[in-house]
């Protein structure tokens, strides 16, 4: 089990994604956000992003990760 100080290794994350079924994939990613470095969880997204059929189905709750907000929704510095 993973505590909440502990990051999800990427090649442990990289290793289950590449041999979940697809369907699955996603809601994989979702669960492991929070234990993830944002730049791994990313490239994990992205590397895995085209093969995700079912990316509609989850969007609320990808949103909800700690790395869902679009880049023009997250905070900016003001000037």
């Amino acid at each position: 089990m993973i505590g909440h100080l502990d990051k999800f290794p990427y090649a442990d994350a990289k290793g289950f994604l590449d041999q979940t079924e697809d369907a699955q994939a996603l809601p994989f990613l979702i669960d492991i956000a929070p234990f993830m470095d944002e730049q791994e969880w990313l490239a994990l997204l992205n590397s895995t992003w085209p093969r995700i059929k079912n990316a509609d189905d989850y969007r609320d709750q990808l949103l909800q990760t700690p790395y869902g907000r679009p880049a023009d929704k997250k905070s900016r510095r003001k000037k």
